[in-house]
């Protein structure tokens, strides 16, 4: 291999055609993560609605029996009222 070949080689390497297939490289090896990744983040979301229900549930509950205890007041005010 003479200079003039060597410096075509070198040109080549580390060129703009060596970047795109280093790119094209590193995009696919990031894509077979993808469906890992959104599986996660999806079941990650599953796990906060759940959670979320069940919050809103004790929410609820909670909310019926302070409704329940203003009531009760109440009915003892309308009787020291009357």
């Amino acid at each position: 291999m003479n200079a003039e070949q060597a410096k075509g080689w070198a040109e080549i390497l580390t060129g703009p055609f060596s970047a795109l297939l280093l790119c094209m490289g590193i995009i696919y090896s990031m894509a077979v993560y993808v469906p890992t990744l959104t599986a996660r983040h999806f079941d990650a979301v599953d796990r906060m609605m759940d959670e979320h229900k069940q919050d809103r549930e004790i929410y609820r509950e909670s909310m019926e029996k302070m409704n329940d205890s203003i009531k009760e007041l109440h009915h003892k005010v309308d009787r020291l009222n009357y």
